[in-house]
């Protein structure tokens, strides 16, 4: 996303290795010490220790090392494969927010005013803390103001998924 908005492509891959990695550790802290105040009265547990970590480096870390892992030693497969994989990025990214409204589309109704803001206050945060911590070019702000903003998004799909999949039907 950051490139396709004219961010740098090096810094994007750089700050999202970095983001993937922490997002490991912080966000089973964060869940822990905020659940009890965001559900209230409602009892909720999230396995955040082996559950979320373990989705975290499958969806995310082992996917990221795999490509770059590709790109140091097989660079020239890496420039191949590369817009094929931009390409099916694109349709895999659809077919995930498709997937996510269809499948919660009745918990997503159930969301509380309090929770709605709290997710828009934490993009707008996300945003704005990107912009200005981005450095002094424009391509860097752009850069780290989608990346930082974008990846609590796959944070909260895990998070929402661990601690709301029991009621599905």
């Amino acid at each position: 996303m950051a490139v396709l908005a004219g961010g740098n492509k090096a810094l994007s891959v750089g700050w999202m290795t970095i983001l993937a990695i922490t997002s490991a550790v912080i966000a089973p802290a964060s869940l822990y010490l905020l659940l009890p105040w965001v559900a209230g009265y409602q009892a909720m547990t999230v396995d955040a220790v082996y559950r979320m970590m373990g989705t975290l480096i499958g969806i995310q870390l082992l996917p990221l090392g795999v490509g770059l892992g590709i790109r140091y030693f097989r660079p020239g497969m890496a420039d191949r494969i590369l817009g094929p994989s931009l390409r099916l990025g694109k349709v895999l990214n659809v077919a995930a927010i498709v997937l996510v409204l269809a499948a919660y589309y009745d918990l997503l109704l159930e969301v509380r005013l309090k929770g709605l803001i709290g997710m828009i206050l934490l993009l707008m945060v996300s945003l704005a803390a990107g912009w200005f911590l981005g450095g002094r070019g424009v391509e860097n702000r752009k850069t780290l103001a989608l990346t930082t903003s974008l990846r609590n998004v796959g944070v909260g799909l895990v998070i929402a998924t661990d601690a709301f999949g029991a009621r599905l039907p």
